[in-house]
């Protein structure tokens, strides 16, 4: 746990140096992943279909703000739609140009939820949408991800019907008139709807509460709630349950939730301090949680230069040269002097 807690502080230190160019990687990635699960659904405009365009706009996503990767996720379902029909293809902007009106003109910093539902709604994998709206936001940030669903629930119909559609000969607007209700007529995106409203309200309101391990419970709770409306529901509309797809769904919520807490809001609860004060009008009662912080180690390397070593060693070394006839003490100088003057005599 030390370990993970280390590289959570890593990240953060990380992040906080380069959050602009993570926060423009981020909205990259999710286009990124955006367009290439419109364009295994659709991929009807084979000029669209090339990686080239795909990374160009995700790019261009990744470089705007967040709300425009939804627009640009817009705008790639109706060129290629517009191959199928025109009409059709005219319904995706007039509903993101709803969604904006009613949500986004008041409320953008939500925009991203809608790519998030959009391709969670997709792929078949809603409920991560709820506890992460719970945890993160408020429960108004469904709105925005109801849009994103309601837009994969009718990309889904098409592509499940592009056969019967291609085929049908008849009036363009009963085509149209078809496909509406098909993609939203259906109980089981308005059942998915009920459901993920449900979870987030809940989630949020236990991660509001002051008890130890809310954000757990909340996860927790949000998941098994999950399960068990869908179960209900699936029994009480007659509807078809998928258990696999249930159970993925459930799981990936959970691991969902727990990534984000571990990132967003790791606690110590139990060294919680309770701090009353006042002033002239108001006493005031807070709650101190102290967030679990962990120092990362720092690593000191010592770097060593051989070379430097080897003159240092060399130059301490003292080298003496000693004369074969030198006088080893006084008295054989003394001795040499006399015999040298006795000589010159």
């Amino acid at each position: 746990m030390t370990n993970l807690l280390v590289f959570r502080e890593r990240l953060k230190k990380i992040y906080s140096e380069y959050s602009r160019w993570i926060d423009a990687g981020l909205r990259f990635l999710l286009s990124f992943i955006t367009l290439i699960v419109i364009n295994v659904k659709t991929g009807y405009m084979t000029q669209m279909n090339s990686e080239l365009v795909l990374i160009a706009l995700a790019l261009l996503s990744g470089v705007l703000p967040a709300g425009f990767g939804f627009v640009i996720s817009i705008l790639f379902i109706t060129l290629n739609l517009l191959e199928v029909s025109k009409l059709l293809a005219a319904f995706v902007p007039l509903f993101g140009l709803l969604m904006y009106l009613v949500y986004f003109s008041f409320k953008p910093g939500n925009a991203i939820f809608a790519n998030v539902a959009l391709v969670l709604g997709l792929i078949g994998m809603p409920a991560p949408l709820g506890i992460a709206i719970g945890l993160l936001s408020t429960p108004l940030a469904i709105v925005p991800a109801i849009f994103g669903l309601m837009i994969a629930a009718y990309v889904n119909y098409i592509d499940s019907n592009f056969m019967v559609l291609t085929s049908d000969v008849g009036s363009i607007f009963k085509q149209g008139i078809t496909v509406v209700k098909g993609a939203f007529m259906d109980d089981r995106i308005w059942t998915c709807v009920v459901i993920l409203i449900i979870v987030a309200v809940v989630a949020f309101i236990i991660r509001r509460m002051f008890f130890h391990n809310n954000w757990i419970f909340a996860i927790a709770i949000g998941g098994v709630l999950y399960l068990v409306l869908t179960l209900i529901f699936a029994l009480v509309l007659d509807q078809e349950i998928r258990p696999l797809s249930l159970v993925l769904n459930v799981f990936f919520a959970l691991l969902a939730g727990f990534i984000m807490h571990f990132l967003f809001f790791m606690v110590d609860s139990l060294r919680v301090e309770h701090v009353q004060f006042e002033d002239d009008e108001y006493y005031y009662y807070v709650k101190a949680v102290p967030k679990v912080r962990v120092t990362a180690p720092e690593v000191r390397v010592t770097k060593i230069n051989s070379r430097k070593v080897k003159e240092e060693t060399k130059t301490s070394e003292q080298v003496v040269f000693l004369d074969a006839t030198a006088p080893k003490n006084e008295k054989e100088a003394e001795v040499r002097e006399t015999s040298e003057s006795e000589e010159e005599e």
